[in-house]
């Protein structure tokens, strides 16, 4: 195994259906909102299985996770303490239901990444639109502080989640 970081597109995505990998015996793939978080994660845990979306899911990225989940794995997803961040796993929560699991997303968590950066009005009452119970203690913090966190402030705290992370197993959605 030469465990290396591959960029995929659309073009080689195209007739894909069905998605393996080798690294490990578990049925699961992290998957990071933010490449730096993937690269430091990727770079001390080479065998884990990952992907990065890079901010914002491209259609690239929801064909190679569909594929994902369709030959049963399920995703573990980790991203920023944003609105926009939110946003993105409550859309996944809608999308992959039981298939995906969420990390990090904790108070605590939150408070050690959070930044110097006020979110304007505009960017909180984005935090409305969220509908899963599984970021109403994360928003609530984000109201509270009126603060974004980012994930390069808890890699550290992440890689040891994934160290000793035993994700539940998969359920029929």
């Amino acid at each position: 195994m030469r465990h290396e970081i591959l960029t995929l597109n659309l073009t080689n995505l195209e007739n894909v259906e069905k998605v393996e990998y080798y690294l490990e015996k578990s049925n699961f793939v992290y998957c990071f909102e933010n490449p730096s978080m993937f690269y430091a994660v990727t770079r001390q845990l080479p065998w884990i299985a990952a992907i990065c979306t890079s901010g914002q899911i491209n259609l690239a990225a929801y064909i190679l996770m569909d594929a994902l989940v369709k030959s049963n794995y399920k995703l573990l997803y980790c991203g920023d303490f944003d609105p926009e961040g939110l946003l993105i796993a409550d859309k996944l929560r809608k999308r992959y239901r039981q298939s995906i699991e969420f990390v990090g997303y904790t108070k605590t968590l939150y408070q050690k990444a959070i930044s110097n950066n006020i979110l304007s009005q505009n960017r909180i009452k984005q935090l409305e639109r969220l509908s899963s119970k599984d970021f109403e203690e994360v928003s609530q913090e984000i109201l509270l502080n009126k603060k974004a966190g980012y994930q390069e402030h808890i890699i550290d705290e992440i890689i040891d989640i994934i160290r000793t992370q035993k994700p539940s197993p998969m359920t029929d959605t």
